[in-house]
C-alpha cells in the first residue's frame, strides 16, 4: 500500500491506485509493511514511523536505537532458551532431525509408512522398531510444542516493541523465556 502524507499536517491520502506520479512538494510517501512503516521523505533518508489515529508518528532517533537494542535483547534471550532444548545433541545428529521428524510424523499418520532411516537407527541401537518410532515421535512432538512456545513468546515481545509508543514503554519490556 502506498500513501501520500502531508509533512506539515500528517494527513494521509491513499495513492495505491495511482500509477506513476511525482511526490508533490510538502508530501512524503509512506510504504506500509505490517505495523512499522517506512516514510520516505523526498529529500533525505527513510524514517521509521507508525500510523496512530490516522496520523504519522515518526520514531525519533533515541527510540529507534532503543527498539534495535530491545530486539537484540529479546533475540539473545530467545537464543539462550532455544539452545537449552538442543545443546546436548551434537551438530551432525541435529542435521538428521528433519529426516527423523518426517518419518516419525508419517508413521504417526500411517502405521504402514516407510521409515528407513528410523529403522536403521533402531537396529543400530538394538531396540525394537516400534519402541524407537514411539520414542522419536514423542521427542518430535515435545520439541515442536516447546519450540512453538518459545517462538510465539519471542514474537509477542517483538509485537510489544513495535507497539511501544515511547522509550519508557520499550524499556519496560522484560523478555523472559
Amino acid at each position: 500500500m502506498k500513501l501520500l502524507v502531508n509533512i506539515d499536517t500528517g494527513a494521509i491520502h491513499d495513492a495505491s491506485n495511482v500509477g506513476s506520479w511525482v511526490v508533490p512538494a510538502g508530501y512524503a510517501v509512506l510504504t506500509m509493511a505490517g505495523d512499522v512503516e517506512t516514510l520516505a521523505w523526498p529529500l533525505g533518508s527513510p524514517t521509521r514511523c507508525r500510523v496512530v489515529d490516522d496520523q504519522i508518528v515518526a520514531v525519533d532517533g533515541l527510540q529507534d536505537v532503543r527498539v534495535e537494542l530491545k530486539l537484540a535483547e529479546i533475540n539473545t534471550a530467545f537464543e539462550a532458551a532455544a539452545d537449552q532444548l538442543i545443546s546436548s545433541y551434537p551438530a551432525a545428529e541435529k542435521l538428521t532431525w528433519p529426516i527423523q521428524e518426517k518419518e516419525a510424523l508419517a508413521w504417526q499418520a500411517d502405521a504402514n509408512a516407510a521409515t528407513p532411516y528410523l529403522d536403521a537407527l533402531a537396529t543400530a541401537r538394538g531396540i525394537s522398531r516400534i519402541d524407537f518410532l514411539n520414542r522419536t515421535a514423542a521427542k518430535v512432538n515435545t520439541f515442536r510444542a516447546a519450540s512453538a512456545t518459545l517462538v510465539g513468546t519471542r514474537q509477542k515481545y517483538e509485537d510489544q516493541v513495535v507497539a511501544a509508543i515511547d522509550v519508557a514503554a520499550i524499556e519496560a519490556i522484560n523478555p523472559v523465556f
